[in-house]
């Protein structure tokens, strides 16, 4: 079975226990609670190749966690890194994850640009709190030249609208950098949640004497 194909069955059946203070459990016949122990020891999440750090809506560390033999993960930090939108029912008290609306997504991990000895993957994108509240893009830059660049962004849209954004990421010759593409004025222009495509160029120059290295065509994300 091949990742989209995992993805869509993973979306489509998902039913998720919903963590507060205490654990609680529901079933369709009853709503209980039953106290348990939980055992934080470290666990990580590794989705294709790259560790990712879980965090919930506000942008706090949410560790995972077992009970019992059987591992809990915060299901938002899941779904992100896979691609998935992230839904909550509360009538029925149950977590809906989908694919975007044309049925493609970009996995946290997919490489969007390997040229010329600087590769950037995409990491996901996550709303930034206060702050500067707004969106970011992540983004992992390997720079295996043997000189120093800099990365910077162009043309950033999201949803199909145009919005403001930063970036300067200075990546050391040999070296690799975890950076973000900080949107912060998204519901200004129009953008509003979810967020289903980013578009952005990529300019990189040389960090010392800043004459172009090369820029890149627009690179979508889903």
């Amino acid at each position: 079975m091949n990742m989209k194909e995992w993805k869509r069955g993973f979306a489509g059946g998902v039913a998720a226990t919903v963590l507060c203070s205490s654990l609680v459990c529901g079933s369709l016949a009853a709503h209980y609670q039953k106290q348990a122990t939980l055992d934080y020891t470290g666990i990580k999440i590794n989705v294709n190749g790259q560790i990712i750090t879980p965090k919930d809506a506000s942008g706090n560390t949410v560790d995972p966690f077992a009970i019992s033999g059987t591992t809990y993960l915060p299901v938002r930090a899941v779904a992100n890194a896979l691609g998935l939108e992230v839904g909550w029912d509360q009538t029925t008290q149950t977590v809906i994850l989908t694919e975007h609306p044309d049925g493609t997504s970009t996995a946290s991990g997919t490489v969007v640009l390997d040229k010329s000895g600087i590769k950037v993957t995409y990491l996901g994108i996550r709303k930034r709190e206060l702050p500067l509240e707004g969106y970011e893009i992540r983004l992992k830059i390997e720079n295996s030249t043997g000189k120093d660049y800099t990365v910077q962004a162009r043309d950033v849209s999201m949803n199909g609208c145009m919005v403001d954004s930063i970036i300067s990421e200075d990546v050391a010759a040999g070296k690799s950098a975890i950076t973000s593409i900080t949107v912060y004025n998204a519901e200004e222009r129009g953008v509003t949640a979810p967020i289903t495509t980013a578009e952005f160029k990529l300019h990189i120059f040389d960090s010392d004497t800043w004459d172009t290295y090369f820029d890149t065509d627009a690179i979508t994300v889903k």
